[in-house]
């Protein structure tokens, strides 16, 4: 079962690499939405983390390749 009204970080960059911290989103949808709207901006690599779940829920790399993962 995946939560989806928990609490979320957003983050740019690679999980393994000093990732930069962008803010804390309430609701999966809502920060899938948000991810969305930063990669439109500014391409480039970005991940949602679960807090409560302890992991990388979602990914996505804007800048040349666009895809999307679910974990």
């Amino acid at each position: 079962m995946v939560e989806t009204e928990g609490q979320y970080d957003l983050f740019s960059g690679d999980p393994d690499a000093n990732p930069k911290w962008r803010c804390a989103i309430t609701g999966l949808e809502y920060a899938k939405r948000r991810m969305a709207e930063l990669a439109a901006t500014k391409p480039g690599p970005y991940f949602i983390y679960s807090i409560t779940l302890g992991r990388v829920m979602i990914s996505l790399d804007s800048g040349g390749r666009s895809k999307v993962e679910s974990a």
